[in-house]
């Protein structure tokens, strides 16, 4: 599972920007698993998150879903 501390610090520091769209929508158009570069020298493998994700089996009109 991704370190979520990293990503929320990441967050925080508003360094989640158009790299993380662009990593994310890559990812939509080809699901490979690997590291993908969401900032300037930070990656993450989407694919693995993906699996990771609580949520991840869950119904989408399932209340609660986010």
């Amino acid at each position: 599972m991704p370190d979520t501390l990293a990503l929320g610090g990441l967050y925080k520091a508003k360094r989640l920007t158009d790299d993380l769209k662009c990593a994310v929508a890559g990812y939509l158009a080809d699901p490979t698993p690997g590291p993908r570069e969401i900032t300037k020298g930070n990656t993450l493998d989407i694919a693995a998150a993906v699996l990771a994700s609580p949520s991840r089996d869950r119904d989408p009109g399932a209340r609660g879903y986010t």
